[in-house]
Parts: C-alpha cells; structure tokens; sequence
C-alpha cells in the first residue's frame, strides 16, 4: 500500500491548487499539526486525531482547544471528516504527482536550452543542409551530365 504524502504545511500547495491549500488549514490537528487521521471528536464538536487525543487525555481531563472538560468517554468518530482528509491525502498525491512533471519538464527545457537546442527543430539538421549547398545526391539543377 502507497503511504500517505506528507503534507507539511498549507503552503505546500502549488499555485494552481491555492484553494485546497485553504481547505489543508481547516483539516489539519490542532494537537499534531498534520492532516487529520483517525478523526474524533469530543462532546464540543472539536476533532483531532484519535491516537492524538487519547494521549492528550490519559495527561489532562479537558478538550486541548476550548478546555472544557473531557475524557475518553467522550470520543466520537468524525466518519464524514475523517473520509473528507483521506480524500484531501489522494488529491494532495495527485497535485504532488503534476507539480514533479511540471518539474521535470521545466528541467528538460532547461537543460535542452543549455545545450543550445532549444529553438531548432531536430529535422532541421537531417541532412537538408547538404542538400540546399549542392550535397551529395542533388544534380545539377537537373541537367544530365554529358
């Protein structure tokens, strides 16, 4: 199984995906920062991580975002969240996977203008050249030899 990308902050998001970005900030634990897993949330509707609640709360008995008192008891899957972040996690592959080709792309202009072969067209060097100065196989101007 493909591992999850890593999506480290909100402005990872390329230029053409600057709305997801937006959508990144809102789906993201408060308590660990990365994008939401295991989605849970307490009876003052605030979602974290599963794994990250619980270990919030075996330290202190209150919601990390309002206070207000909380325990395990409380814990509710947020399945409609937690399946809108695991859709957010594919999207951010595919927008890693366009960004790298555009990426590679850039670097193979790049490297194509370098070497100086930027703007000519690879037929152009063919063999035409001798051709257009009297090379080998062109006559003379169509008249036979006698």
């Amino acid at each position: 199984m493909q591992s999850a990308p890593q999506v480290s902050d909100p402005s990872d998001w390329s230029a053409g995906f600057s709305k997801q970005g937006e959508l990144d900030s809102h789906l993201r634990c408060p308590i660990c920062r990365e994008v939401l897993r295991g989605a849970v949330m307490l009876n003052c509707h605030h979602t974290f991580c599963s794994a990250c609640l619980r270990r919030h709360l075996d330290k202190e008995s209150a919601c990390p975002a309002c206070r207000e008192s909380a325990n395990t008891a409380q814990i509710r899957r947020n399945v409609a969240l937690e399946e809108v972040a695991n859709c957010f996690l594919l999207l951010k592959t595919v927008e890693d996977s366009v960004r790298r080709a555009n990426e590679d792309q850039e670097r193979l202009v790049a490297r194509s203008d370098k070497d100086g072969r930027g703007d000519r067209n690879d037929d152009d060097m063919d063999g035409d050249y001798g051709n257009s100065y009297g090379g080998e196989g062109e006559s003379d101007g169509g008249v036979a030899a006698g």
